[in-house]
C-alpha cells in the first residue's frame, strides 16, 4: 500500500554499485566530493558532514584530502571537541602515530 501512495518500503534498500574500472571510480569519487562540497557550502557550519566529508576521504586512502578537510573544518570551529577526537583517531586508526600525536598536541 505505501508503494501505491509513492512511499519506499522502510526495508528497501538501493543495490550496491559495482565499480568496473579506474575511469568509473574517479567519476564517483569526483561526483561525492561536489556533493560533500556542496553541501558544505550551503551550511558551512555543519561539523558533522565535515566529519563525514574527512572521513570517506579516508576510507578511500585520500589521507592527504582527508587531512586538507579535517584543518578546513578547524578553520571554521576550532573549538569543537568531536572534529579533533575525530581527527586523531582517523591518524592513530590509519598508523599515523606521528600525525596523531601533532594533533593531540595541538588539540590541547
Amino acid at each position: 500500500e505505501s508503494m501505491e501512495r509513492g512511499g519506499m518500503d522502510a526495508s528497501f534498500r538501493p543495490p550496491k554499485r559495482v565499480i568496473t574500472d579506474h575511469q568509473e571510480l574517479s567519476e564517483l569519487r569526483l561526483r561525492k566530493r561536489k556533493e560533500f562540497e556542496d553541501t558544505l557550502r550551503r551550511n558551512r557550519l555543519s561539523m558533522g558532514v565535515w566529519a563525514q566529508y574527512a572521513l570517506w576521504e579516508a576510507s578511500q586512502k585520500e589521507f592527504e584530502r582527508s587531512r586538507s578537510i579535517f584543518e578546513r573544518a578547524l578553520d571554521v570551529d576550532y573549538r569543537n571537541h568531536s572534529i579533533w577526537l575525530k581527527y586523531a583517531e582517523m591518524e592513530m586508526k590509519n598508523r599515523f602515530v606521528n600525525h596523531a600525536r601533532n594533533v593531540w598536541d595541538r588539540a590541547v
